[in-house]
């Protein structure tokens, strides 16, 4: 099947941003989007969270995107992609296709989500990666007939409605979870039920039971092997464990560092990035040892179920603006440590710490099930990318 250049089937446009410095210009009922409001799971995106004012798009200038058009990042990130489903303005950050009757849109979007590798190795910039509209026009794609293109499509389509169907169902369970937690222990903001409140340091037997990973001269990246004890780290925690680590230690640096250790009930939480996100390390895995971004918090089963206590950190409405207030960091947002231990936590009776773990796990069963469901899906289309955008 023969190749054709974008350029050649698409007009490609960009955006810009009104002065926002005059109010004039804001406010309006003009829709305008930013690469910020693109997400992995969006497809047709029908509002905007700012909007314009007639006066601001002819000052400024902008070109409007008709319903249909396919929607590029082009830089911060390179390669998000959405279809236009209203008329609608953008700001620089894009280079949009507005396709001509040689190409079906929804073809062309999920030509564009099978590439974005390829688009971000197209980037230049020193600064920050950026592809420009010659670079656009000049990707190849493969163009069957209209029909052909549609079927294709639709096959895609298919597929991404069974994983956003899926998606849903891990929502529903996650906010099941968090008006179980509600139901049972009230809202602790206000302690209505009257728990002991103590020290998130005093619910552990040891003070350094609470500890930031291994940093600085401690531990270099050059110490880093291929197989061996396992290094956890924030990619880790934000998938709870279900995806292998890709650092290992010897045994003999693993034994320098065992006060690092991350044991199977432990409470690992993410020190940057998604701050306060929490996961608890699996029963049966290996011990391992925790990066410099990473905090073990290992609680003492006696008076705490390691289970309550991290869906406390995270559904606690106590809890969000303490962490908010440890944590600091002029570039990114890190936790500062001490601060932590000190954190007023609730410890209601153990057993109801343990009937609320049993929901919380039987749930999890679900959730495994669902996200295996997502994963094989997931599978499915990329290996069908593969077939159809060579």
């Amino acid at each position: 099947m023969d190749k054709v250049r974008i350029g050649d089937i698409c007009t490609v446009v960009s955006g810009s941003t009104p002065k926002s410095n005059i109010e004039e210009y804001w406010n309006g009922d003009i829709k305008w989007i930013t690469p910020a409001e693109i997400t992995d799971d969006s497809y047709v995106i029908s509002d905007t969270e700012r909007h314009i004012t007639e006066k601001a798009v002819e000052k400024t200038n902008l070109t409007l995107l008709p319903v249909g058009a396919v929607l590029l990042s082009s830089r911060a990130p390179i390669g998000k992609t959405a279809i236009v489903g209203a008329e609608m303005y953008c700001n620089q950050g894009f280079k949009n296709l507005i396709c001509s009757e040689r190409i079906y849109n929804k073809y062309l979007y999920f030509f564009l989500t099978s590439k974005v590798d390829y688009l971000n190795a197209l980037g230049r910039g020193a600064t920050f990666k950026e592809i420009s509209k010659g670079i656009v026009e000049d990707v190849e794609i493969s163009l069957p007939s209209l029909d052909e293109q549609k079927k294709i499509a639709e096959r895609f389509e298919a597929i991404q409605q069974l994983i956003s169907k899926r998606k849903q169902v891990l929502l529903h369970l996650d906010n099941l979870v968090k008006s179980r937690f509600v139901e049972m222990f009230g809202d602790l903001v206000f302690n209505t039920m009257n728990w002991p409140s103590v020290t998130l340091v005093d619910t552990c037997v040891d003070k350094d039971d609470i500890k930031c990973g291994p940093f600085g001269t401690q531990l270099g990246k050059d110490e880093y092997v291929r197989e061996g004890v396992p290094l956890w780290g924030i990619p880790q925690i934000n998938a709870a464990f279900t995806i292998p680590p890709t650092d290992f230690l010897t045994e003999d640096k693993a034994e320098q560092l065992s006060a690092y250790s991350l044991l199977p009930g432990d409470i690992a939480m993410s020190r940057k990035g998604n701050v306060g996100k929490c996961a608890i390390y699996p029963e049966n895995s290996p011990n391992g040892i925790i990066h410099s971004d990473v905090l073990r918090i290992r609680v003492d089963n006696k008076r705490c179920n390691p289970l309550f206590m991290m869906c406390q950190l995270h559904f606690s409405r106590a809890i969000e603006p303490q962490i908010a207030a440890v944590s600091n960091g002029a570039v990114m947002a890190g936790i500062n440590v001490t601060k932590l231990k000190s954190i007023v936590v609730h410890v209601p009776p153990i057993e109801l710490q343990k009937k609320f773990a049993d929901f919380v796990s039987l749930t999890d069963k679900s959730k495994f099930a669902v996200q295996q469901s997502i994963n094989t899906l997931q599978t499915l289309k990329a290996k069908l990318m593969q077939a159809y955008f060579k």
